[in-house]
């Protein structure tokens, strides 16, 4: 914590700061002075003060309405008054202002250090008391969701050795009643796109009922359950139960055909039955890996058994598809991919061989055109975002798309690019950037679509171009400006942060510091005095 010695006298600042010994106290970090109200509240305004000794009679503005104000802006700092008079007016604002002490000078630095000492320990109490009532809040407001947290900590950890006393001590704190003894059903709950749009699943209304049917469906089961939400269109639900793996597979069969006969839902449910909680981890990475294999996304019941590997749907014709790349025609690629994909889910052999295949003759005819254009191979796949598409692609034929979609973005920004000189493209963005810098909405995204080029092209070239990030280099150009404005103007920090582009006064006032070593009210006070 920190402290703040105000005296309009300084060899009495410099008494105390040298006659107690402050490394002794236990939590004091930083011990700052002022001569004057005025330095006082500057010092308030760029530090935490957790406790401020002041002398009362100040010319000027006195100690007393400078705890008033204190009181108004830092209400939880404390207070220790000195004073040369025992004055009745200023023992009554002491008690008002809810001063730690009050204590006549010449002062007794161990009478002022016991005060010192007493006010610590108020704050420390006083932090305890705010941590647990926080703590409280907390938990209390975020009970589901921390249950929700230990679950899915639980079933992401090591399978070999899962930490099923540590899992169950949590859960005890969160009065949560575990089934030790019971087996468990665990239940990845997924949606497809059989009997939906892109669009219908995209707006999340499908999954939130499929979600309500899971509840209203197994709310009769006696026992402890539990849904949890998962990304990708997906969630998990789990319980424990008396009833056998073959009756219970029966029942979730039934689900299935609910939602697909009554609701119109057509969800991909993969079943697992586990004799206990501490299994749960192991059959968790069972349903991920049964899921993996279902490339299609075909709708149904699927046992964490996984099935044998189907054989490899035929392949399109890929004969003109690198001239495509160049002329820049890519529509008849997609089709030619997508009736090939539409074919092997038809006929049950869409799996990840089929989609590595494509993958491997869709690289090939774009590896293929960028040789015929003179455009590296690397510098493609360097950009943001292609390697992670690429990585994932044949995960499902949704990241299959996603995937040749990324790649048919960056074909059609190829031509563009590679004949514009990078110099006069920097130059251009750097002009953007200096008519922009004032805006907060300033973005890479901006500055992209106003040169005409992919954000991942212009990171990529600003780096290669400058030896810095665009994000640096906007950092940098506000920098300079507020620099400007606070050296040859003398308008209001808050307004100069406005100018820079800086919605937050305190961010703004950060960065500086980070990048000048003072803040902006010391870097001017002290170029004044400079010059």
């Amino acid at each position: 914590m920190n402290i703040l010695i105000v005296d309009d006298q300084k060899q009495v600042v410099q008494g105390i700061l040298s006659g107690i010994p402050w490394r002794e106290i236990s939590e004091i970090r930083d011990v700052f002075s002022a001569c004057t109200a005025r330095e006082a509240r500057h010092i308030f305004v760029n530090h935490t003060i957790d406790l401020i000794i002041s002398d009362i009679e100040m010319p000027g503005e006195n100690g007393i309405e400078l705890v008033h104000w204190v009181r108004d802006h830092f209400p939880e700092t404390l207070c220790i008054f000195l004073t040369a008079h025992a004055n009745f007016d200023y023992a009554q604002n002491a008690i008002r202002l809810n001063c730690v002490d009050y204590i006549l000078q010449p002062v007794r630095y161990d009478v002022l250090r016991a005060a010192i000492e007493k006010a610590v320990l108020l704050l420390v109490e006083r932090q305890k008391e705010q941590e647990l009532m926080n703590h409280n809040i907390f938990w209390n407001t975020h009970r589901d969701e921390l249950e929700l947290q230990i679950w899915l900590e639980f079933l992401q950890g090591d399978t070999a050795s899962a930490d099923i006393t540590g899992f169950l001590d949590k859960a005890s704190r969160l009065n949560l009643s575990i089934p030790v003894q019971s087996p468990y059903v665990l239940l990845l709950i997924g949606q497809t796109l059989s009997g939906s749009t892109l669009d219908e699943l995209a707006d999340g209304q499908s999954l939130q009922t499929l979600k309500q049917l899971a509840q209203d469906f197994f709310a009769p089961v006696q026992g402890y359950q539990c849904l949890i939400e998962r990304e990708e269109q997906q969630f998990l639900y789990l319980f424990s139960t008396d009833t056998t793996e073959d009756t219970i597979q029966t029942i979730v069969q039934t689900f299935v055909d609910m939602c697909q006969n009554q609701y119109d839902i057509h969800p991909a449910v993969y079943f697992g039955y586990a004799g206990g909680p501490g299994r749960l981890p192991g059959l968790y990475q069972k349903l991920l890996a049964r899921k993996a294999q279902n490339i299609a996304a075909y709708p149904g019941l699927f046992s964490c058994v996984e099935p044998p590997e189907a054989a490899c749907g035929a392949m399109p014709s890929t004969q003109n598809w690198s001239d495509y790349f160049v002329r820049q025609i890519t529509d008849p690629i997609r089709n030619s991919i997508q009736s090939c994909i539409e074919r092997s889910t038809a006929a049950g052999t869409m799996n990840s061989m089929t989609l590595l295949t494509l993958q491997q003759y869709f690289i090939l005819s774009f590896h293929t055109s960028l040789k015929m254009r003179s455009v590296r191979f690397r510098t493609v796949m360097e950009q943001e975002g292609v390697f992670e598409a690429f990585a994932v692609s044949t995960r499902s034929v949704e990241d299959f798309y996603h995937f040749i979609d990324t790649i048919f973005q960056i074909n059609r920004t190829l031509s563009k690019e590679e004949q514009t000189d990078p110099a006069s493209l920097i130059e251009t963005a750097q002009d953007y950037i200096a008519r922009h810098i004032a805006s907060g909405e300033l973005s890479r995204q901006s500055i992209a679509a106003d040169i005409h080029v992919s954000e991942s092209y212009l990171s990529h070239l600003f780096q290669k171009q400058t030896g810095l990030s665009l994000t640096d280099y906007i950092v940098s150009q506000r920098m300079k400006l507020g620099r400007s404005l606070i050296l040859e103007t003398t308008m209001p920090i808050s307004l100069v942060a406005a100018k820079t582009g800086y919605n937050s006064a305190s961010y703004f006032i950060r960065a500086f510091r980070k990048e000048y070593g003072m803040t902006p009210s010391e870097y001017r006070k002290r170029e004044k005095e400079r010059g």
